[in-house]
């Protein structure tokens, strides 16, 4: 896959299983599963209107939500819209621009993020009381994780087989989920300042700074987190496989978001500072670079 240096100024990238979103300041662009459509948004405005383009047919179609967007998905099989308002989880069918699912009241907090597993099975959304809620879309249930968090979390993501999820937030710790279980499972602790890891059972902690976002890797056993730095971790040897040195750090810059793409090849961040970001593309196997416009899946 190429990317076009001139299809979005100041591109930001995040690959979430093979869902690509980018973002240009207040609003935001998904990008099909299928590659057919991209939907623009834009997030927690009073009402918003929902901007569908189908760039194979040179169609754009325009959806009214009289109500604000706290977050937004589209379905693994490419039919649907999903998005959260403050409270309710509701899917919006692409081609006929009517809702065609709802659930209500998930949380009585507000949702902030909203999630859905490669698979189609689960949709996770995240709550201002540092809570998860996981929907089951075939039983209906929502399981609650309750107070999973002591402060915000930032993001949330799923595993490319679907069968985990892991939580970054500003308390300084990921949190990985097993969805058959639903327990936390794979817990490791601070990364200190001689680089020594040590296991645990609950989660994992990063030095110094909130952990702002993290994903995994297309073997379903690599996390790369983002907070000052970036670190990558093998859960199934437990252990601490690679640093790369966030090249903005001294002059204030963290790591905000951060994806590996579907090869595992390639690592995308965002280094950022009051609203400045320096998109940075790595190469696993080889050096930093900026501003690079091929990106090797």
């Amino acid at each position: 896959m190429t990317l076009q240096e001139n299809f979005v100024p100041r591109i930001y990238l995040k690959f979430i299983s093979n869902v690509v979103l980018v973002m240009e300041g207040n609003s935001k662009l998904l990008v099909s599963p299928n590659g057919e459509f991209v939907i623009c948004y834009q997030k927690f405005l009073h009402s918003s209107t929902v901007t569908v383009y189908h760039h194979h047919k040179d169609l754009k179609t325009e959806i009214p939500i009289e109500e604000r967007i706290t977050a937004i998905a589209i379905s693994s099989d490419s039919r649907f819209f999903i998005y959260s308002n403050d409270f309710d989880v509701k899917f919006i069918d692409v081609a006929t621009k009517e809702q065609a699912r709802i659930f209500e009241g998930i949380s009585e907090h507000q949702i902030d993020n909203l999630w859905m597993s490669p698979d189609g099975n689960y949709i996770a959304v995240d709550t201002f009381d540092q809570s998860i809620s996981l929907i089951d879309l075939s039983s209906e249930e929502v399981f609650i994780f309750r107070d999973i968090h002591e402060s915000r979390i930032n993001s949330l993501a799923f595993s490319f087989d679907s069968q985990y999820f892991v939580s970054t937030s500003q308390d300084k710790s990921i949190k990985v989920f097993d969805l058959q279980s639903k327990q936390l499972v794979h817990q490791f602790s601070t990364i200190d300042d001689s680089n020594n890891l040590r296991f645990s059972t609950i989660y994992l902690t990063i030095f110094q700074a909130p952990a702002n976002h993290a994903c995994f890797g297309p073997d379903n056993h690599t996390i790369a987190a983002g907070s000052t730095d970036i670190h990558l971790y093998d859960l199934q040897t437990k252990s601490h496989s690679m640093t790369i040195e966030n090249p903005h750090k001294k002059e204030g810059y963290t790591v905000a978001e951060i994806a590996l793409s579907p090869s595992g090849k390639t690592l995308f961040f965002d280094c950022m500072k009051k609203g400045k970001s320096f998109p940075q593309f790595y190469r696993l196997d080889s050096n930093l670079s900026s501003g690079n416009s091929s990106i090797f899946f």
